[in-house]
């Protein structure tokens, strides 16, 4: 039977606006990753291919400058607004109301400030952005305030556990900024300044989607939360800043500083594309957690939330950067034009890197959850620190393999520092990873294939590369690392996805 229009606006409005579980809201961002991930590398894929080399380098400087700005703006207020709206939803803390307003107001100076300092920086140096011009620039400067605006949507989203409006407001902004971008940067042949706009459309796609998704939390006028209430973010912002540096720094350094101007730029960025998608998992699974970890606070059961999505990393995205260590020259002939073949040396070192981001941002979001605020900014900032001495002695005598270079540094500096700090605070048992032993047989069981897929030709190559990630599945299985619990969750999913498409 099929549902009228009215059922399904009712359904679509219930699924965005109630909270979740932990196992349906983890179904639920899973599935918004794979919609993501595959718009975010389809975009990038996209403009690979329809920008010149000079124009994809630049488009890729403006996009570590948004995901810079998207740290500096999700730092230090919606985390607080997350933690606080997360106790409130258990009845734990009252003021949640203040809280939303003093979030929405401060992060909108914040993002003034920042627009100012772009402008400025910009006329005076020529950056952050260099050789862009006045359009680009506009386009830029409107978009961050919207930023300011869509993080503090996203605390809220977390806090509540709405990830099924978390879910609809993300993906429609990447919807977005894909048909926009591609269309207008590049089938259109408008370069620069169509991504941007497409850039600037989505984010004002996601504020009205996290207007509509937060209509009945969004508080009216009212007092502010007192100052006291914000006391930590200054703390966590500073470590949240320090791995956004952490993560962005060694494009805008090898863009100012690194031989090779805007091209090889883009050969770096070609690399990045196949090699950080893992983090945005990362970023999933941190989502699911934070409300429960905000909730208990130091000890076993939060310990316990903690691993639960952890397990997940050497499970199933260990793999993914295994392969593209071992083997990326298939999936690189395959998704990039063949200008772009001598980057795979770059992909190997930068999905080593990669990992170290991921289980640095996990760390990170659990000791913001837990409170843990000092640790986060100390650390964090060490770790960046480490990074721009590492881009300073490298980049100028290796360019972009030095660049890589210095990102893995820093982002297993960043593990190993917040991992130290995580062990301190939580119960003394280590982060056990379901038998290392045995996810090590796991992925041993995929080098045969991966080795052989490096000498065929793309194709049958990535169809190798596939294979070997089945024999790691069955592998882990016979090993006891997939459970019979995930098992079945997983057929509970496929029958409840099944379910949804007959209605």
């Amino acid at each position: 039977m099929t549902r009228s229009w009215r059922d399904w606006r009712i359904s679509v409005v219930q699924g965005v606006r109630q909270p979740a579980s932990g196992a349906a809201g983890g179904a639920i961002l899973v599935l918004r990753l794979v919609f993501n991930s595959a718009l975010n590398y389809g975009f990038g894929v996209a403009l690979a291919w329809f920008l010149t080399a000079e124009n994809f380098g630049r488009v890729s400087v403006m996009q570590s400058f948004f995901g810079l700005s998207s740290f500096i703006l999700n730092a230090a207020l919606p985390p607080i607004l997350a933690r606080r709206m997360a106790q409130a939803e258990d009845g734990l803390e009252d003021g949640s109301a203040a809280t939303f307003r003093s979030a929405l107001v401060g992060n909108a100076a914040l993002g003034l400030a920042l627009l100012v300092g772009l402008l400025v920086a910009q006329g005076v140096a020529g950056v952050p952005l260099p050789d862009a011009g006045p359009i680009v620039i506009g386009l830029v400067a409107c978009t961050i305030p919207l930023i300011a605006i869509n993080n503090v949507f996203l605390g809220a989203f977390q806090g509540c556990r709405l990830f099924g409006g978390m879910a609809f407001v993300q993906s429609v902004e990447t919807a977005i900024r894909f048909v926009v971008g591609v269309s207008l940067g590049g089938v259109l042949g408008l370069g620069v300044p169509g991504v941007a706009l497409a850039f600037l459309l989505g984010s004002l796609a996601a504020t009205l989607g996290g207007l509509f998704a937060l209509a009945s939390r969004i508080p009216r006028r009212g007092p502010l939360a007192a100052f006291a209430t914000f006391r930590q973010s200054v703390p966590i912002g500073i470590g949240i800043i320090a791995l956004g540096v952490v993560m962005t720094v060694d494009v805008l350094y090898l863009s100012a500083y690194g031989p090779g101007g805007n091209a090889a730029v883009a050969e770096y960025q070609v690399a990045n594309i196949l090699a950080r998608a893992v983090f945005f998992v990362g970023i999933t699974l941190s989502s699911v957690v934070f409300p429960y970890l905000a909730h208990h606070g130091p000890g076993p059961d939060s310990h316990a939330w903690f691993l639960a999505a952890l397990r997940y990393v050497p499970l199933s995205l260990l793999p993914i950067q295994f392969a593209l260590i071992i083997a990326p020259e298939p999936i690189l002939a395959i998704a990039f034009p063949a200008s772009y073949s001598h980057a795979s040396s770059l992909v190997r070192v930068l999905a080593i890197g990669a990992l170290g981001l991921l289980l640095a941002q996990m760390l990170l979001q659990a000791l913001v959850a837990l409170g843990a605020a000092r640790q986060v900014a100390v650390r964090a900032s060490l770790a960046a620190a480490t990074e721009v001495l590492a881009l300073f002695l490298l980049v100028p005598r290796a360019g972009a393999a030095g660049a890589a270079i210095a990102f893995g540094i820093g982002t297993w500096a960043a593990t190993g520092l917040l991992a130290h700090a995580y062990l301190q605070l939580q119960p003394r048992k280590g982060l056990p990873l379901s038998g290392p032993f045995r996810h090590a047989v796991a992925l041993g069981g995929m080098l045969p294939a991966l080795l052989i897929a490096r000498l065929l030709l793309p194709f049958p190559g990535i169809l190798l590369i596939g294979i070997g990630v089945l024999l790691h599945l069955v592998t882990a299985r016979m090993l006891r690392l997939v459970t019979d619990t995930d098992v079945l969750r997983a057929r509970q999913v496929l029958v409840g996805l099944a379910l949804r498409r007959r209605q």
